[in-house]
Parts: structure tokens; sequence; C-alpha cells
């Protein structure tokens, strides 16, 4: 979880980027590419991926930082244009891989991008989330992995913060479900 005196940082940092201080910008960015570049590699379950989904994200928050309105939520905002990339090729790669399994005559093998975690006793539960679908495993990691509250996910999502919370109901129903018919809970 991050601090108020880290968020007030961040503001400040955005404020001044908006009025053109590169040096503030280099900083926003030393500040949050692991943080985004961890992002975009849950999404997209691909290291080489995610530098890449994440290398065009900091190009698009570099270009629309001036139109961010609220400093306070440069997180949610740039979390979302990463999700946003991520989607994008992961419906890239989904494609190629259509083309490919139609070219050799075969179906495409399911597969998702999941977590990566080490130790056994992750194996089932890696497994479940993997099963669950993209927006539910979405929605768990911004609230788990990245520690955003359920207020900062709905101005990522630009939803109410009510279908942030029914969202996170469904997401654990169905995990937990998936969990319990693995023998895994």
């Amino acid at each position: 979880m991050r601090s108020d005196q880290d968020q007030i940082v961040d503001e400040l940092l955005v404020i001044e980027a908006q009025l053109g201080d590169r040096a503030c910008l280099d900083l926003l960015v030393d500040r949050w590419s692991g943080r985004l570049l961890g992002a975009a590699r849950r999404h997209t379950g691909d290291g080489a991926a995610a530098e890449e989904v994440s290398q065009e994200a900091w190009g698009a928050i570099a270009k629309g930082l001036s139109r961010l309105r609220d400093p306070a939520l440069f997180g949610a905002w740039a979390h979302g244009i990463v999700r946003r990339k991520a989607a994008d090729w992961v419906a890239a790669r989904g494609r190629e891989r259509r083309e490919t399994a139609r070219t050799r005559g075969a179906e495409p093998r399911g597969g998702s991008a999941g977590i990566r975690a080490d130790g056994e006793e992750l194996v089932g539960l890696r497994r479940a989330i993997r099963r669950l679908p993209a927006e539910r495993r979405a929605i768990l990691f911004l609230l788990y992995g990245e520690g955003l509250s359920v207020g900062q996910i709905a101005s990522l999502l630009e939803v109410p913060a009510g279908t942030v919370k029914s969202r996170l109901h469904q997401a654990r129903a169905e995990l937990r479900g998936l969990l319990e018919t693995q023998g895994e809970w």
C-alpha cells in the first residue's frame, strides 16, 4: 500500500510534468515503471510482451498526461492505459494463434495470462485464476496485486464503485467454486 507522502509526491510530479518539466516526467517513469511493467506482465503472461506493452503505455502516458484532470488519479489512469495496451496485445496474439491454427488445420490451444508465483501451495490457485475470465482476473489483480482501492479501480474501469464491488464478489465466488471443484479448498 502506498503512503500519503508517495501520493503527494506523485501528484506534484504529475503537475510539473503537465507544465512541461521533462525531469519530473522522468521521475514519474522511475517511480512507476516497475509497477506498470508488473501489471503488463500479469495481463500478458509474457515478459517480452510486457516490456513492449509497457513501452507503448509510457508513450501514451507521456502524450496524454496533459489531459489528465486529477493528478491524484495518475496511478489508476496509467494502469488503465497499460490494461488497454495489454488487451490489444492479447487480442493480436489471439488473432495470430487462430491464423496459425487455421494454416495448420488445427484448433488453437486455450491459454491465458496467469500469475507467476513460486511454491507448490499456489499451483492450484494459479490454475483456478487462469480459468477465470480475463475481466475477473484483472479486477482481482488490481485489488490484490496492485493494491488499488475500490474507488481507484472504479476510476480505472470507468464504472461505479458498486459495480467494482459486485464484480469482486462475483470473481471471488467463481474462484472459490473453481477451487472447490479442483479439491484445492
